[in-house]
């Protein structure tokens, strides 16, 4: 019993440490050579060096950008999407400015190659599904990202697209009865209320007694 927990153990641990020795490879030219510098590394680093400035001085939920625009300031903060730029201040914390888009690109492809881990798992044997998150991991779009574009944003949302697939997958009779109800709503002002939603409740109820 305890070789077989044992067995099970490395069985979990040994390909996502497989994938975060490819995810750091990828990146440590980086490291050693410096930032790339790409299309979107100025905005970046600039929001997340403000918000760890706002962090430090107690403001914990920041607004106002009055770095960008050559001073003249935005409230970027208000309208881009808080994950990244939250998780590049964290890191900004830790790491410093020069160490932070290194470790948010690391962290990012390390994130995708596990979730695309987790996909392959539904589908493929173990060493098929270790390729596949490797090879996600540091897709050639990915590293263009990190070397070229630096859209930091978009090579988070790189990290939850094979999760989203394996949620649509596996839940698919559920998002159709959903997507029924939602359609309703749209088109009934359209289409006659009673007539949609009547197609609709149907499709939800014949998706909820295929599912049992």
């Amino acid at each position: 019993a305890v070789r077989g927990n044992l067995a099970q153990r490395a069985y979990a641990v040994t390909p996502v440490a497989l994938i975060a020795l490819v995810a750091l490879c990828a990146v440590l030219p980086l490291r050693l050579m410096g930032d790339s510098c790409g299309h979107d590394y100025g905005f970046h680093l600039l929001s997340w060096m403000a918000v760890a400035k706002e962090w430090r001085a107690g403001l914990f939920d920041p607004h106002w950008l009055a770095a960008a625009n050559y001073g003249a300031g935005e409230p970027r903060l208000m309208f881009y999407p808080p994950l990244s730029w939250m998780l590049g201040a964290a890191l900004t914390l830790v790491f410093g400015v020069r160490g932070a888009a290194v470790a948010f690109s690391g962290l990012c492809l390390f994130a995708g190659g596990v979730s695309a881990l987790r996909l392959a798992r539904a589908w493929l044997g173990p060493q098929a599904a270790l390729a596949a998150g490797c090879l996600y991991a540091v897709n050639p779009y990915a590293l263009f990202v990190v070397y070229e574009r630096t859209a930091y944003g978009e090579l988070l949302a790189a990290v939850f697209f094979p999760l989203l697939l394996l949620y649509a997958t596996a839940t698919r009779v559920q998002i159709a009865g959903v997507a029924a109800v939602q359609l309703a709503h749209l088109v009934g002002p359209l289409a006659g209320r009673g007539r949609v939603r009547g197609v609709a409740h149907q499709q939800s109820l014949g998706a909820r007694g295929r599912r049992q």
